[in-house]
């Protein structure tokens, strides 16, 4: 059917095709088929980085379609990326777009990425990771319109940030799909944000880390410190703040404060942990903290130590939070503890414990969920939870 469809196929029958998507691995025959839907009026297209019939087209991409802005590779069956021929083809292509938005791929060449770093168009970038010889040094612009970043390699975030100067974006996501960073690594990271971003315009960042091969005695060479946290305060604009690790944060009341004081307008966020290993140094009164700096909190994931019920420090409180986790956070009281969130938290809806399934809790572990428990049956039976 494709051998007798694709030679009738032709511009003036689709006047307004503005995209094409081929989402699946396919043969030569496919690829005749998707060709004759490469119109020079193309502005979006998405193809598979790991078949090679659909890279036999690609470096000639951009001469057929150079009205193209968005641009979509797929990896859907190879973990080690697509080959050296197939990143060869990509890299050329892209050199040759001069409009291009939005692009998501694994893997360009340096030239390519250069080519990219000097686009005042591109707003939206997806990759894995950069090779070793970019960013080059000096030239401008470099990124000055991306807004958007995913990439997945810590080493190629903190080069790009270093390199950069203002570079505008508002989100900026971190997905650590290997082994943990260090603490070193991280700190690295988030100095080169603080030099790199404009610190007025990100307001959205989430730094994921679900790597949990590590033995206790390894946890100090992983946790994150304040002083790497204390990078992320010139942020003034941030909403959404998520920051997943494995064994957790080195962080204090003090600290805790300074953050909320930092983030006036920060509606989500999450400082977690997934494994039990480490005791936190920060308590309930964090929340007061987050109480009188932050207005607009409504989501809130920390680990705290509960054992010890502050005294108050004022008449401020969580009018917005909605939904409260502890992360398994230490705790010897109940009733003390339902009375205090209650109070500083009159519109409270969830109080949760988030359970990962490789964290193997022990008996002390297991005692602070079922004392959490009872503080949610204590606030659900005041009708403040659900």
């Amino acid at each position: 059917m494709v051998d007798s469809v694709h030679p009738w196929l032709s511009e003036s029958m689709f006047p307004i095709l503005r995209g094409v998507d081929w989402s699946f691995r396919a043969d030569d025959d496919i690829r005749n088929f998707f060709e004759s839907f490469l119109f020079p009026q193309l502005v979006s297209i998405q193809f598979p980085s790991d078949n090679p019939a659909a890279f036999a087209l690609v470096s000639s991409l951009a001469t057929r379609c150079p009205q193209v802005t968005h641009m979509k590779c797929v990896n859907y069956a190879t973990p080690s990326g697509p080959s050296p021929s197939a990143v060869a083809a990509l890299s050329e292509c892209v050199r040759g777009l001069d409009h291009i938005q939005s692009l998501s791929t694994d893997v360009l060449d340096g030239p390519a990425l250069d080519h990219l770093s000097r686009l005042t168009s591109l707003r939206e970038l997806t990759l894995n990771s950069f090779p070793s010889d970019f960013p080059p040094p000096g030239g401008q612009p470099f990124f000055a319109s991306l807004v958007e970043l995913d990439l997945t390699d810590l080493a190629s975030a903190s080069r790009l940030f270093q390199r950069g100067h203002n570079i505008p974006l508002a989100s900026w996501f971190f997905e650590c799909t290997r082994e943990a960073p260090t603490a070193n690594e991280t700190h690295l990271l988030f100095s080169a944000m603080e030099s790199g971003i404009s610190h007025s315009s990100l307001t959205k960042f989430t730094f994921c880390n679900e790597y949990t091969l590590i033995h206790p005695s390894d946890a100090p060479n992983y946790t994150i410190w304040a002083s790497s946290l204390r990078h992320l305060f010139c942020f003034k604009n941030l909403t959404n703040v998520s920051i997943n690790t494995a064994v957790g944060f080195d962080l204090d009341d003090g600290t805790v404060v300074d953050m909320a004081r930092s983030w006036p307008r920060i509606r989500q966020l999450t400082l977690e942990k997934r494994l039990g290993i480490s005791r936190p140094r920060i308590t309930l009164r964090c929340l007061e903290a987050f109480a009188e700096y932050c207005p607009s909190l409504s989501f809130l994931s920390i680990a705290l130590d509960a054992t010890v019920i502050p005294e108050s420090q004022g008449d401020f409180y969580l009018e917005r939070l909605a939904n409260l986790q502890v992360s398994a956070s230490p705790i010897s009281n109940a009733d003390p503890v339902a009375q205090f969130i209650a109070r500083i938290c009159p519109r409270l809806m969830y109080l949760s414990v988030p359970i990962f399934a490789e964290v193997e809790w022990d008996n002390t572990m297991a005692g602070y969920y079922t004392i959490w428990e009872k503080v949610a049956s204590i606030l659900r039976a005041r009708g403040s939870i659900f």
